[in-house]
């Protein structure tokens, strides 16, 4: 089970930048049940969009090689900073969207990050999904990646809850209140929070559990 994130990992996901492809060590969870470790000398890449999952071989050596694996055979991909290896992070891939950041996982609710243009990890422990645009400005213009926020359930259909920069207004509460209206004690609790962070708001769903 994923356990609630502390809010400063989402601040590093909207306020840290990457210009490039992050690689990262992590281990691979199939759906057949095996899994693959990447450490020591190699790295693999964190997926974006709907990529395949790219595993590097001697990542630093000049015989390097490159493995790739389809989304549809992978459950999830679990993540870590070589620096810090004790902050871990898990992508799944979500049909319709992409590899999305699993911010708060339990048996009842996920809630998901999907960022357009994917995903790195700091030597800090934190997760970023901002970049700057090489190619859209000569002067290299910060540009955040689009971020949404969703919502899985089982028996559910996914939600799209938007924007994950704004904050919860009663919209944003009312969608989320309705989601998880089977326990009226989470709902009672949402509606004191309209006006938080959504990251922020969204933690309560940690204690989410259908009546």
């Amino acid at each position: 089970m994923e356990k609630k994130r502390n809010l400063s990992l989402l601040i590093c996901l909207l306020l840290a930048l990457t210009v490039r492809a992050e690689v990262a060590e992590g281990v691979i969870y199939f759906k057949d049940g095996h899994q693959l470790e990447v450490g020591g000398d190699d790295r693999l890449e964190l997926p974006m969009k709907d990529d395949d999952v790219k595993v590097f071989k001697s990542y630093y050596s000049r015989k390097r090689e490159e493995q790739r694996y389809e989304p549809t055979g992978i459950d999830s991909v679990v993540c870590w900073h070589p620096a810090s290896k004790q902050a871990r992070f898990r992508l799944c891939m979500v049909q319709t969207v992409g590899w999305c950041w699993l911010y708060i996982g339990t048996p009842f609710i996920h809630v998901l990050v999907y960022a357009s243009k994917g995903y790195a990890l700091t030597g800090m422990g934190g997760i970023s999904a901002t970049q700057v645009d090489l190619y859209g400005s000569m002067f290299g213009r910060l540009v955040h990646s689009k971020c949404d926020f969703y919502l899985e359930a089982p028996g559910k259909p996914l939600r799209n809850l938007g924007n994950a920069y704004k904050k919860a207004d009663r919209q944003f509460v009312d969608s989320v209140c309705d989601y998880v209206k089977d326990d009226p004690v989470t709902v009672a609790r949402l509606r004191t929070l309209i006006g938080r962070n959504r990251s922020h708001f969204l933690m309560e769903l940690a204690d989410y559990q259908p009546l």
